[in-house]
């Protein structure tokens, strides 16, 4: 999920927080899908959550 989204939101409030995995930070997810928009030369890429 990216954190911050309605998803999110939903989902914190409905599931219990503890089973869930930290929320993406959406300036990571921004920065890869640019990255891939730029380079082209792979077709997907993982982001991850990174502390700091």
């Amino acid at each position: 999920m990216v954190g911050g989204s309605d998803s999110a939101r939903y989902v914190a409030e409905h599931w219990d927080p503890s089973t869930l995995p930290e929320p993406l930070d959406p300036a990571d997810l921004a920065d890869a899908c640019w990255d891939l928009y730029l380079k082209r030369d792979r077709f997907e890429a993982v982001v991850a959550h990174t502390n700091g």
